[in-house]
Formats: structure tokens, C-alpha cells, sequence
């Protein structure tokens, strides 16, 4: 696969994830369709083939989106992302296990649960990693969390719009990214470890 890292990847959904006018009724979707469409385009830029938007027509492979590759007849998925929006704790996390399940390097959780089950699945998806029954020292996990409404306040009342967490293999979260916004326009604070 080409160079990309996750980082640079959950980097830039974050950034056309972000920056809505939260009072604008259709914010959400467009939220959906701008990491929609860019993970799209990378992936095809990348020379993959993309679920479920491949030439072929075919319908979503287990993830709501995945980079698909048959190179040489060596089938691999390099990409799985999972979109839970707008949702209950147990939603994201039922998602959220299709990743644990699937065999690819980078795996990536788009997820907006309501804010005062945030916590609750953050913990819940880093422990079904850590329990999960077969893993790869290649894997990596992005969890992102976005706003959840104009008036989510666990997040907004810092600026920040959007926090993501990064996992290894065996689910210890190795670093972190957070979006702020800063007199009207957006930052993304550099990943650190936690």
C-alpha cells in the first residue's frame, strides 16, 4: 500500500468533518458525505478499489466502507471504516466489533454518540480490542469523535470539535488528536501520546 498513515488520514476527515454552521439543518449529512467522498477519492487515488462505491457496483463489504485491493490475486482490505452517527453507546460499539473482526492494517470509527455516552463507548471499544480473539500487530484503530449537536457541551465548551484516539493492536491508546476552533477558525492540535 502506499505511504499514508492513519494519522495522516483521521487528519484530514477531521478537518472536512468539522467547521459547520451547527444551526444549519443539513450539517450532519454533509458531515456524512464530505469523509464519504473523501475516503472515496483517496482510496481511488491509491489504486484501490473502494466498498461500496467500486466501479462494479457492489454492495457494502461488512464495513460501511472499506479499500479494497486484488493485486497479483493476493486479496486484502488495506482500509475499513465504520460511520455510526448520532447514536447510543451500544450502537458505536456493535459497529465498532465489525473493525475488531475484519483483517486490515488501518481501521477507523467515524462516530457521534450522544455526549453523555461518549466516555462509555470510548472505553467499551478499547476493551473489546484489548479481549479481541485474534489480532495482528499490523493493526491499527482510529476512534473519532464529533460534535454531537450545536449544543454538545463536553466538547465545545473547550473549542474542540473533534477528538480522536489512537489504538494499537492490543488497544492501548497511543496518541491523540483534537480539532479546536480558535476565533472562527479551525486548528488541529498535532497527534501526542496519552
Amino acid at each position: 500500500m502506499p505511504r499514508i498513515s492513519i494519522q495522516e488520514i483521521v487528519e484530514e476527515l477531521i478537518n472536512r468533518g468539522t467547521g459547520f454552521n451547527y444551526g444549519n439543518p443539513n450539517w450532519r449529512e454533509r458531515r456524512r458525505e464530505r469523509c464519504r467522498i473523501y475516503l472515496t477519492k483517496l482510496g481511488r487515488k491509491l489504486g484501490f478499489e473502494v466498498y461500496p462505491h467500486a466501479p462494479r457496483r457492489r454492495p457494502q463489504y461488512m464495513v460501511d466502507l472499506c479499500w479494497f485491493s486484488s493485486q497479483a490475486d493476493r486479496w486484502s482490505i488495506e482500509l475499513a471504516v465504520e460511520m455510526e452517527w448520532d447514536a447510543h453507546s451500544r450502537d458505536v460499539v456493535y459497529d465498532f466489533i465489525k473493525l475488531i473482526c475484519i483483517k486490515a492494517p488501518r481501521k477507523i470509527m467515524l462516530c457521534a454518540p450522544f455526549p453523555s455516552h461518549r466516555s462509555d463507548a470510548l472505553r467499551q471499544m478499547i476493551e473489546n480490542v484489548r479481549h479481541a480473539k485474534y489480532s495482528s500487530n499490523k493493526e491499527s484503530y482510529a476512534i473519532v469523535f464529533f460534535v454531537y449537536t450545536k449544543n454538545d457541551r463536553e466538547l465545545t465548551r473547550e473549542g474542540i470539535e473533534s477528538r480522536a484516539y489512537f489504538l494499537d493492536s492490543k488497544g492501548v491508546v497511543t496518541s491523540e488528536m483534537i480539532a479546536t476552533m480558535e476565533r472562527g477558525k479551525r486548528k488541529v492540535v498535532s497527534t501526542r501520546p496519552v
